[in-house]
């Protein structure tokens, strides 16, 4: 059992299931989405669901949603076959939308759900808000009923929506990335909930891409590939590296590439001495071809680093110089025409114009295709150019003109990434280049950022992944509540290393 695993609470599961996937076909077109899928959940246990985008693991929960109907197999609620199509099963769904409204309290939002209609037809607020503090206090949450939902942490809000699948006597609570957004520390809370919720009986089915977190919260895994089954296991019997195998289909060395650890070029991004928002002081340089990693438990602080570089963030105190010209008071547009490419974490509310297709995500400004602000865009160019941009990072979408909302989150970095090459930037800021991205897809990234770095950019890599830091960066430079804890490179650049550092382990610089 890994070490991370034994961080789980310790709860008596009850082996009894809950609800089961018999055989279950999908096909759209000729597309097999499931092809015979069975899956257990049994009361009191976290199961995780692994898989890269287009495994089959979004069709599976519309079927359980009623939204698809399966072509053959069966849904069994008790052992007893249901549809969900035609009933409503006792089955909450919680989104990375969580589907709450801000303007309401904790308590409107909970009565939205349930109604709690008095015999005259009326809601009672006085039952709803009392059902929702008994909710609440049953996952030691402190907000009062009558709290406005906006006033809430992104951890309290999803604890929120977990509050209101328990007062819909809700017995399976399906999760898709909850964690996509959340930090460290708001992490650990909707952990908490979430044992609360098995140990009052509720069967959890949680997909993520974070191996991290099936090994710190699930009691069984199961792993898809291609509409298929292809494993499920215990955790405590499973392995990283096994996991992977299974989601790819081959050799998980695969998905990093050796490190070239030569002799680094110009120094590209030099910070000294620098204070921001409380985090610092500190100093590092990033050289061209090299690949330096921030790293740290999410809000540790190198989050803010790479904000600093790319204009969003000025800094309180120091000095910022990127290819020999200091740029303490630059804006982004600045550092996008100094050719800095910045990659966001959050790339659907502040990377991508929802609505707008790939081709035009690909080329939002004009002076990309001509030679200034007034140019001419010629749509046929444009086509022809932004297909062979997509080719670049392998963007798999229906066409250049598909709205960028249909593709994968995995396909939508690549679109994000594939923008930076097209300004010529020979400086990457990647922020969580990988959140949200399947295995497979993630090696694609990882190579193409290696490439990079092999042809003479400089990449600073702000991740909280530890073993993406550990199998694609140069240098390591770890945070830990707001100062750098040391820094990490060659064989020392380990998994345990960082994590030992980045906790406030014993651990010591290289230099």
């Amino acid at each position: 059992m890994t070490s991370s695993a034994l961080e789980k609470q310790s709860v008596k599961r009850t082996p009894s299931e809950v609800l089961g996937v018999r055989g279950l076909h999908m096909t759209f077109g000729g597309t097999r989405a499931l092809n015979g899928v069975d899956l257990t959940l049994h009361a009191g246990e976290v199961h995780a669901l692994l898989g890269e985008n287009g495994a089959g693991k979004s069709t599976l929960i519309k079927v359980l949603a009623g939204v698809y109907v399966p072509d053959s197999g069966e849904v069994r609620l008790d052992d007893e076959a249901v549809d969900p199509h035609r009933s409503k099963l006792p089955i909450a769904f919680i989104h990375q939308d969580l589907g709450l409204v801000d303007s309401l309290s904790i308590a409107e939002n909970i009565a939205l759900a349930t109604g709690y209609a008095s015999s005259g037809g009326l809601i009672s607020w006085r039952q709803v808000r009392q059902r929702a503090g008994r909710l609440l206090a049953r996952n030691d949450f402190h907000a009062k009923p009558s709290d406005l939902v906006s006033s809430l942490t992104a951890a309290e809000r999803s604890i929120v929506a977990i509050a209101r699948a328990l007062a819909l006597d809700a017995r399976v609570i399906v999760l898709d990335e909850p964690t996509a957004s959340l930090a460290e520390a708001d992490v650990a809370r909707l952990f908490d909930a979430l044992r609360d919720a098995t140990a009052a009986g509720a069967a959890i089915l949680y997909v993520t891409h974070r191996l991290d977190e099936v090994f710190r919260l699930a009691d069984r895994v199961t792993v898809f590939r291609n509409g298929r089954l292809i494993a499920t296991h215990p955790v405590a019997e499973a392995s990283s590296a096994q996991l992977v195998e299974e989601i790819i289909g081959t050799d998980p060395g695969e998905v990093f590439v050796s490190r070239s650890d030569g002799e680094a070029g110009a120094t590209k991004i030099a910070i000294e001495d620098a204070v921001v928002a409380g985090i610092g002081p500190f100093s590092l340089e990033v050289a061209a071809g090299e690949i330096v990693g921030l790293t740290g438990r999410r809000g540790a602080g190198h989050e803010l680093v790479g904000r600093c570089v790319i204009g969003d963030r000025r800094l309180d105190r120091g000095t910022l110089v990127v290819d020999g010209e200091r740029l303490d008071r630059q804006r982004p547009r600045d550092a996008a025409r100094g050719g800095i490419g910045f990659a966001p974490a959050k790339r659907a509310e502040e990377a991508l114009a929802t609505g707008l297709s790939v081709r035009e995500n690909l080329f939002p400004n004009l002076g990309l295709l001509g030679s200034g602000k007034f140019s001419w865009r010629r749509p046929r160019a444009e086509r022809r150019r932004a297909a062979a941009a997509a080719g670049q990072l392998k963007v798999r979408a229906a066409s250049s003109e598909a709205p960028i909302e249909t593709l994968s989150g995995g396909n939508q970095q690549k679109v994000v990434l594939t923008r930076c090459l097209e300004t010529g930037a020979r400086t990457l800021v990647l922020e969580e280049p990988t959140t949200g991205v399947d295995v497979g897809t993630k090696a694609e990234i990882y190579h193409k950022v290696v490439e990079l770095a092999s042809g003479g950019a400089s990449v600073l890599m702000i991740s909280s992944d530890f073993e993406e830091v550990a199998g694609v960066c140069n240098r390591a430079v770890v945070f830990n509540r707001g100062r750098i804890a040391g820094e990490l490179r060659g064989e020392r650049l380990t998994v345990p290393a960082l994590i030992s550092m980045a906790i406030g382990g014993e651990g010591s610089s290289d230099d």
